[in-house]
């Protein structure tokens, strides 16, 4: 998808096309780098007029959904998963042992410093899933961060993006 087309579909569908880009970001789905995604609502917001704070709120709500998801799958199917993927990539079981762990130590605060990690902030919710953090502190520390990294990466793009987009011209 291109940036006319992201900009089509925000244009058409507005809050609800934010929540499911979002969604699907949180959800890890290739091809949907927050980078990317969050400063083009950003920018969109700017042009269409949507209130900035209306489209943070979507976005965090987006984000939350899928890490819900991403928190039950962990709690449901996380030992399995981890059996599964060990028995295919026995040389990654130190490196996710040592997540685990840190998870189990840190807690919930473990689960809000990596959801500023690249690569991590999305996937954190699985192991929170897996050692089965309190689900209420769990979404509490979530919404936090996850509130704070979109907040930023929207008003990146709603308050610099018209610029960089005339750079790029």
């Amino acid at each position: 998808m291109d940036i006319s087309s992201a900009f089509d579909c925000l244009a058409r569908y507005g809050a609800l096309f934010i929540f499911v880009i979002i969604f699907l970001e949180y959800l890890n789905v290739p091809g949907l780098a927050a980078a990317i995604v969050m400063p083009a609502v950003g920018i969109w917001c700017a042009k269409s007029g949507m209130n900035l704070i209306f489209a943070i709120f979507i976005s965090v709500l987006g984000g939350l959904t899928a890490s819900w998801i991403l928190y039950f799958l962990g709690v449901f199917f996380g030992d399995v998963f981890m059996n599964r993927y060990l028995s295919k990539h026995p040389k990654q079981k130190e490196f996710i042992d040592k997540k685990v762990i840190y998870i189990r130590e840190k807690g919930n605060a473990g689960v809000f410093i990596a959801r500023f990690i690249p690569a991590v902030r999305t996937l954190i919710s699985i192991p929170a899933g897996l050692v089965k953090l309190n689900f209420i502190s769990f979404t509490a520390y979530s919404v936090v961060a996850i509130t704070i990294y979109n907040a930023a990466f929207i008003s990146a793009g709603y308050f610099m993006g018209a610029g960089a987009l005339q750079l790029f011209a």
